[in-house]
């Protein structure tokens, strides 16, 4: 495939990938993926950190414990909650999945009687979404061609960051003494539409019907092939690189720049500007030249960029370089999806990205956890930088790891030398 491309041509990546936005298939994947992560977002953001420790207590540490209980519990279920997608099929699965996000928003309203029970709802969410998203990510390979696949991760990524700010913008909007049971009902109405969208995909079911026998030893066998083990490797330090920067971007703002949360966002607008745009170059990109040049260009940009917000204190140089990092993430996060997509087998498709959002899911524990380790024993300079060498070494980390399992395949499938017989 040739990689020149035409001014003319680059228009046209951009049609297409217009195109497919605007088409029927495509539609409720957005509708979905924007109304699960808006309901997530009033969950966690709005109704877990203002009105129920408002109106009936639970300290400033409530939402925290919550989430770390939701992501823990996700992480934990992972990989069976794929599993469970490819024996039952698509369509019992995601009732399962609506089923428990359903029952964690009943828990939810049970809390103010013994708050306790705002942690079983959330890690009843958890396993919720431990089987809801393989099965829109089964679904999303069953029905895209591989040419289409960065094009709909990019707008996907769109829609989940439309959904999370639609969350933000009702968080501000309502009035704060809206009762919390009401807040409850918000986020069930959300759900609901993500129910409703889901009918849209029923034609797309159909493939992923079949009840499959899955030996165990099938959910490992993927990590010790040489392009699953790089996939894996590049989501886990990218997600690990991008999840420690959210965490202690406001220390490097506040105590390395000398900026408030108003200077810091305003100092980061372009950034959040151009980081749409970037993602819709990158799934166009993706799907026309390769997942891994996309995926060495973008993270190498975004590398290189928080690398040098570790070396510099200017705010001038701090928003240049923090535009460049958004470009990066940008062209190279598509890529990430798509590439999940492609390597996912027809048989047991869900099993296998399920494995890849575990990795995503470690990434984004570890990440903050190293940053703020690093941050408190050394420096937020030191840490900054060390996120920057996440990003720098992820492609290069996964394509070394790659070699190894060829190599090691490749002294396995090799004959044993055998001594010739004297005659």
């Amino acid at each position: 495939m040739s990689t020149e491309l035409r001014p003319r041509e680059a228009l046209g990546l951009i049609g297409a990938w217009l195109s497919l936005v605007r088409s029927r298939r495509t539609r409720p994947y957005l509708a979905m993926t924007l109304c699960l992560d808006a309901a997530f977002g009033f969950t966690f953001l709005v109704a877990l950190q203002s009105y129920l420790p408002e109106q009936y207590g639970g300290g400033a540490g409530l939402a925290g414990f919550a989430l770390a209980c939701y992501g823990g519990t996700k992480l934990l279920t992972q990989t069976a909650g794929g599993h469970f997608i490819d024996r039952v099929g698509l369509r019992a699965g995601f009732i399962a999945g609506f089923a428990a996000v359903i029952g964690a928003q009943g828990i939810f309203l049970a809390a103010p009687i013994w708050l306790p029970l705002a942690a079983v709802a959330a890690a009843t969410y958890g396993v919720g979404a431990a089987i809801l998203w393989p099965a829109i990510t089964a679904l999303a390979r069953a029905e895209f061609a591989e040419g289409e696949r960065a094009k709909l991760t990019s707008a996907l990524t769109l829609s989940s960051a439309g959904g999370l700010a639609l969350a933000l913008a009702l968080g501000t909007l309502l009035p704060a003494g809206l009762h919390y049971a009401v807040a409850v009902t918000i986020t069930l109405l959300f759900v609901a539409g993500a129910a409703q969208s889901a009918r849209g995909m029923a034609p797309a079911m159909a493939f992923g019907e079949s009840r499959l026998s899955i030996a165990p030893a099938s959910l490992i066998r993927p990590l010790i092939s040489g392009r699953f083990l790089f996939l894996a490797i590049v989501l886990l330090m990218e997600n690990a690189a991008g999840s420690g920067l959210m965490a202690i971007y406001r220390p490097f703002g506040r105590d390395v720049l000398g900026l408030s949360l108003r200077e810091e966002v305003l100092l980061l607008a372009p950034a959040a500007c151009c980081l749409p745009p970037a993602l819709v170059a990158g799934g166009a990109l993706s799907d026309r030249l390769g997942r891994e040049p996309m995926l060495l260009l973008g993270l190498s940009c975004a590398g290189m960029a928080v690398c040098g917000l570790a070396a510099s204190d200017g705010l001038a140089v701090a928003a240049v370089l923090a535009v460049v990092a958004a470009v990066g993430l940008g062209l190279a996060v598509p890529s990430l999806t798509a590439a999940a997509l492609d390597l996912a087998p027809a048989q047991a498709p869900a099993s296998v990205l399920a494995w890849f959002l575990t990795f995503e899911s470690l990434g984004h524990a570890a990440g903050p956890a190293a940053a703020g380790f690093v941050a408190s024993a050394a420096s937020v300079h030191v840490a900054v930088a060390v996120l920057g060498c996440l990003f720098l070494g992820a492609v290069p980390s996964g394509l070394a790891a790659m070699a190894a399992a060829a190599f090691i395949a490749r002294a396995r499938r090799a004959p044993a030398l055998v001594p010739e017989q004297p005659s």
